[in-house]
């Protein structure tokens, strides 16, 4: 019956008696005979697109989408995966068929910008020469580490 859709269409849009919990169907297919008919199983109108397969309930129908379409549409219309925001720390989300890709900002990368790039903790060594022929720049070398590291023990509790 789905070749018949476009005609259904057109035959119950010209005042079917159907009521408004009802379908129109086509009861008779055969082009030469149409015949129209009322029914209260709303998958007969075949509200569902894209081979998407559609459940009966009392009152209505669900549409069973196949990936990629969105079932608020009745499958007619592309999900919209980037409508959920998986995409971390300020990455902006690009929308595909059945799937999305995330544009990271410089500092993270991944599929969902989930790594942050920075570098890690440093190991610092400083080597400082105490010999006769440098015993002026000594206090200088002292007091420049010293300093450094009170620069990065303030950043750690700022942090």
């Amino acid at each position: 019956m789905m070749h018949n859709e476009q005609t259904r269409e057109h035959y119950c849009g010209q005042g079917h008696t159907c009521t408004a919990t009802q379908a129109c169907y086509l009861a008779t297919p055969c082009p030469e005979h149409y015949t129209l008919g009322c029914t209260h199983d709303q998958c007969l109108s075949f509200p569902c697109h894209n081979g998407a397969t559609c459940q009966d309930t009392s009152t209505s129908y669900n549409c069973q989408c196949v990936p990629g379409w969105d079932p608020v549409t009745d499958c007619a219309t592309d999900f919209n995966e980037c409508q959920v925001v998986p995409c971390l720390n300020g990455g902006s989300c690009n929308n595909l068929f059945n799937d999305f890709t995330c544009d990271c900002t410089g500092r993270y990368e991944g599929s969902v910008c989930e790594t942050d790039c920075r570098p890690g903790p440093a190991d610092i060594v400083f080597a400082v020469d105490t010999s006769d022929s440098l015993k002026n720049g000594l206090n200088k070398s002292i007091d420049f580490i010293a300093k450094f590291l009170l620069v990065e023990m303030i950043s750690k509790l700022v942090l």
